[in-house]
């Protein structure tokens, strides 16, 4: 279950208070550190909890006491890092005192507001409002003499779920920021271009990272990482024009670093910046990193993303040294596809790296089939539906605009799918997915298409990726699949749907 508490600390003007989202299991140890960084404390003085009604019932005399480190700090005190929240708020409106800094005495009041059940599109613990800044650190007593702060209080909540959303988190973003500054530094893009590409090999997934320096047209500064097959893929289109600006977004699946201005990065850069203790002058200087994923808006990197970037820009600075001393050569990506490449020798402590080359076979990307996503039920009732001697047209693409939950979780571009007669061009099936899997949205698509028009057609003609998604659903239900180049009435709906927009 969540609680959804209301924490207000006492005896301020103006108010200052927060409604915070929390798991029913959190231990006080972990709520305290969402207290402080809900207030904007800094976790530098003794704290404890105190429970004032439980069960609609008032109690007296128990205390929820820090844990520190076998010093007992009282002898009738539980342990905050063994008590769970679900244990002492019960009903609705129960209530407890949380103090922070004993000489100050700032003490919060925590009421639990609502009982509620899991929210699947939310992440947790979530700041839902704020209200008021809390005061500074050690400033009891000169209150009157500080300036009320002027703050935008929607943006500080953002910022409180950006400190929430990395608690867990295991890398340390600050080698990436200094990495990334030592990057900037020696300006790449004066020796290399963003055809001379190379590639380090991942020691930890044994992906190639294919690399390629941002910067020599003088407009966009950084490097952006193409991740194994897929991302090569995308990395070609792009540089051979191939496709729209669209296109590459929602197919790249690579991770860019970014030099840019101030007023180019977004919220969620600047808190991320801020939250690391960073800043930066002058133009083209502000750090930014985007995920680049098939399907899903660029964004903030993952933990796993921020040690392959780490990684690259690593092994980036040793190829520019090498450049820069004649002792690399790097050519033009060409059709041969050989690249110069950093490669892992040894393991752990051990691992050493050397300059080698890796080749890779000039072929259409393989495309795994999917699992079967649709139930045993769903499929015997579907072979009783009757087999129609019709080829029709199927395929799934995104649409232009955003879908987002809420401004924690990536946004996505839904997903439509379409079948179509291949006679007459005649549209027998759309719809609209929001969900993030296009192998089950593609499934239950073509269930969908046979429910609704009532009959299984003999043949399907799509793309190979297509057909990959529906292959063990096309085998159970005796459907043949061609995968083709181009599909023509698809062709003709997208380009009508375009000129809705």
């Amino acid at each position: 279950m969540i609680y959804q508490f209301k924490v207000e600390l006492e005896y301020e003007e103006p108010a200052v208070w927060r409604v915070l989202e929390v798991d029913s299991e959190a231990t006080f140890e972990q709520f305290h550190d969402l207290l402080q960084l809900s207030f904007d404390w800094e976790n530098s003085h003794l704290h404890g909890f105190s429970i004032e009604k439980k069960s609609g019932e008032l109690v007296n005399d128990i205390e929820i006491v820090m844990n520190l480190e076998g010093i007992e700090v009282s002898s009738e005190g539980l342990d905050e890092a063994e008590e769970k929240l679900q244990d002492w708020f019960i009903h609705e409106g129960d209530l407890a005192i949380y103090t922070y800094d004993f000489g100050d005495d700032w003490r919060h009041k925590i009421v639990l507001e609502k009982i509620l059940p899991v929210n699947e599109n939310k992440i947790y613990p979530y700041c839902v409002e704020v209200v008021g800044v809390a005061p500074d650190e050690d400033s009891r007593g000169m209150l009157n003499e500080i300036p009320v702060k002027k703050v935008d209080f929607e943006f500080l909540r953002q910022g409180i779920n950006a400190e929430f959303s990395r608690i867990d988190e295991n890398l340390d973003f600050a080698d990436l920021f200094e990495q990334a500054k030592d990057f900037n530094k020696i300006k790449p893009w004066n020796l290399l271009d963003d055809t001379q590409v190379f590639v380090v090999v991942d020691p930890i997934s044994g992906e190639n990272l294919y690399c390629s320096i941002l910067g020599s047209a003088g407009y966009e500064f950084g490097m952006a990482v193409y991740i194994g097959e897929e991302g090569l893929q995308t990395l070609k289109d792009t540089q051979e024009n191939t496709m729209e600006m669209f296109d590459i977004v929602i197919k790249q699946r690579s991770i860019l670093l970014s030099f840019v201005d101030r007023d180019e990065l977004e919220d969620m850069d600047y808190l991320l910046i801020k939250h690391w203790g960073y800043s930066f002058r002058g133009r083209k200087q502000w750090v930014q990193f985007r995920s680049m994923v098939p399907g899903l808006c660029p964004w903030l990197i993952d933990d796993e993303e921020a040690r392959i970037l780490l990684l690259a820009l690593e092994q980036a600075m040793l190829v520019c040294e090498g450049v820069k001393a004649g002792t690399v050569l790097l050519p033009a990506m060409g059709v041969k596809d050989i690249f110069p490449a950093r490669v892992p020798v040894g393991e752990g402590i051990d691992r050493k790296w050397s300059d080698d080359i890796v080749r890779v076979k000039d072929s259409p990307l393989r495309i795994s089939e999917s699992e079967l996503l649709i139930s045993e039920l769903e499929l015997a009732r579907a072979n009783k539906i009757e087999r129609r001697n019709m080829s029709i047209e199927f395929d799934a693409f995104h649409l232009e605009f955003i879908i987002q939950e809420d401004e924690r979780s990536r946004p996505h571009f839904p997903l439509m799918a379409a079948g179509l007669d291949r006679k007459n061009g005649m549209a027998l099936y759309q719809n609209i997915f929001e969900g993030k899997s296009v192998e089950e949205n593609v499934q239950f698509a073509l269930m969908e298409f046979i429910e609704q028009n009532n009959f299984r057609p003999r043949e399907i003609w799509t793309t190979s990726k297509i057909k990959a998604n529906l292959a063990p659903l096309t085998k159970a239900l005796k459907i043949d699949v061609m995968a083709v180049e181009s599909l023509p009435a698809i062709a003709g709906l997208k380009e009508y749907l375009s000129e809705l927009e």
